[in-house]
């Protein structure tokens, strides 16, 4: 009787484990389907639409109650063959309209070439979309920016200013038109070996020549460097830049200085002097920020200070109000640890993270003015996609991510509501060989922030 059970279970036994590799082979057979798949067409997947719907912090009354609103914000895109991104068209739920749309321009194989912004107005009374403003970026064959042009209206192509720039991104001068195309004032800039500018000139049509405008002047070494930099205002110059050097031409110390400014209301009433202080490798020793209570008296406001080792670097920040945080980074640029003193010597802050072997983020332990701990945590799927964040203790607080099974993000959504996230959805487009390679060099440059480079797969 025991050998027949036995040998039931034995047989019970060998069909689980021929079911377990089926299974395994079928998931095998499946990843290098997959993977051939992917390789013969030489397909990449472009985002094509994403669609935000985000609380909007207002309210409204419906059937007796009170009623939270929601907008939907949706941005597309379209592609040419090569999967360069040629427009990108966003729409906003609150005004229930299309704001702007961003055109790519492309000259051959090399990257973007010119990028121009149009931007709706809206607040028009009319079905038809009346344009508020229209902006052109070109750029060079590294994807570096070469002018930026803003135009009077849509129907003249007529610029009202253009603005030129050097291989280093410095401005270099203008051109200003009239709504007829005439030029009717130029501006042109001088700098030094390392783009500081020393001297500036104007021209207009009226008395055909250049003429120096004296808002800043330079002090430079004999190898032409600057060492100071002032700005002329409430007839007097003001000290707005001063560098030092190592003896191999390396910043030593750089020093700005920023004064009230009545024709900038975020500046009317600040002084702020920043003084950056590095070591021989050029990486931050110290940093400085003070602050004045008039012109002629600066405390410091703030500092960090810096330690490096083979394994990391400890950044220290002394507030003027006493208190202190030490943050330890490793190698990577990742934070390992923080803590927060006060005046008086007691812990406001701690923060702890735990990575894996693959470098991602497993969890957050961080406590503020003595609160318990809280952790956060972070879950991937096999591909180490993001697919979950949020508190340790309560899952309903968090977000969540879901891929489709190339890696591309398809939606994002909080736990605790599934209606307030963000879809995405994409677009196969398939690339010859050739292509592919040729792919490897396009590039193009956000136009919304001049000196960052996007490159796209």
């Amino acid at each position: 009787m025991e050998s027949a059970q036995s040998g039931k279970k034995g047989k019970y036994v060998v069909l689980g484990i021929c079911a377990l590799m089926i299974v395994i082979w079928g998931v095998l057979i499946a990843f290098v389907f997959r993977g051939s798949n992917e390789k013969e067409n030489g397909s990449i997947w472009v985002l094509k639409e994403k669609q935000q719907t985000r609380y909007e912090n207002h309210f409204s009354e419906k059937e007796g109650g009170i009623v939270k609103q929601y907008g939907t914000c949706e941005y597309k895109y379209e592609y040419d063959s090569n999967g360069r991104l040629t427009k990108e068209s966003y729409y906003s739920g609150t005004r229930l309209e299309w704001t702007y749309d961003l055109e790519y321009y492309y000259d051959g194989e090399t990257p973007v070439t010119r990028v121009t912004m149009t931007d709706y107005d809206y607040r028009r009374t009319s079905t038809e979309p009346e344009i508020r403003e229209r902006k052109e970026h070109e750029y060079d064959p590294a994807g570096k920016i070469r002018s930026h042009a803003k135009y009077w209206d849509n129907e003249s192509q007529s610029y009202a200013v253009r603005t030129f720039y050097d291989t280093d991104r410095h401005e270099t001068g203008s051109i200003s038109y009239d709504q007829d195309g005439n030029i009717d004032g130029k501006t042109r800039y001088h700098r030094d070996v390392n783009g500081y500018e020393i001297s500036c000139e104007t021209w207009t049509p009226e008395d055909d020549e250049w003429t120096p405008v004296q808002t800043r002047k330079s002090e430079c070494d004999s190898e032409g460097r600057v060492r100071k930099q002032y700005e002329f205002r409430k007839d007097e110059w003001w000290l707005t830049r001063e560098v030092k050097y190592y003896d191999d031409g390396t910043w030593m110390q750089t020093d700005y200085r920023q004064y009230p400014d009545k024709q900038d209301k975020s500046k009317q009433n600040t002084y702020v002097w920043l003084s950056y202080r590095f070591d021989a490798k050029g990486r931050y020793r110290e940093v400085i920020e003070y602050n004045y209570r008039s012109k002629d008296e600066p405390f410091v406001n703030r500092r960090y200070t810096y330690e490096y080792a083979n394994d990391g670097y400890t950044e220290r920040v002394e507030y003027d109000s006493g208190s202190v945080y030490i943050k330890i980074y490793d190698r990577d640029d990742r934070l390992i640890s923080a803590n927060g003193t006060d005046a008086k010597g007691e812990v406001i802050y701690v923060e702890q993270n735990i990575y894996g072997e693959d470098g991602r983020i497993l969890k957050e332990r961080s406590s503020k003015d003595g609160v318990e701990f809280t952790e956060t945590i972070y879950r991937y799927d096999q591909q180490g996609n993001l697919i979950f964040y949020g508190s340790a203790s309560d899952e309903s607080d968090g977000t969540y991510y879901e891929y489709d099974p190339y890696g591309n993000l398809l939606r994002e959504w909080l736990a605790s509501d599934e209606e307030e996230g963000t879809s995405y959805q994409y677009e196969e487009i398939r690339l010859t060989k050739e292509q592919r390679e040729e792919n490897k060099k396009f590039y193009t440059a956000d136009p919304m922030e001049m000196d960052r480079i996007i490159a796209y797969r």
